[in-house]
């Protein structure tokens, strides 16, 4: 069925000027948008943590560039409980 004759996409859609994906189907929103963010914080601890910072600049890195990321996400879609624990789970341990 397509209502109002229209072609409705079953994939994601990605808005570029947001940088965010939306889909009807609510795994998918939060695996394209939360998911692939925290991977890529998972991978920027991995850089920033071998570099021996202090715990000012940890914090530095924590606030100014891994943060912004889920936030400005957060602003925009409700976020699961399971990604903030995560979250707080990957920021504690470095």
């Amino acid at each position: 069925m397509k209502p109002l004759g229209i072609k409705w996409p079953q994939d994601p859609i990605k808005a570029l000027a947001l940088g965010i994906f939306f889909s009807y189907d609510k795994k998918m929103l939060y695996l394209k948008n939360f998911t692939e963010k925290l991977n890529k914080i998972k991978k920027s601890i991995n850089i920033w943590s071998s570099r021996g910072l202090s715990l000012y600049r940890k914090v530095t890195i924590i606030k100014s560039l891994l943060l912004p990321k889920v936030v400005y996400l957060s602003s925009l879609l409700p976020t699961p409980e399971n990604i903030i624990e995560e979250l707080n789970h990957l920021l504690k341990k470095k």
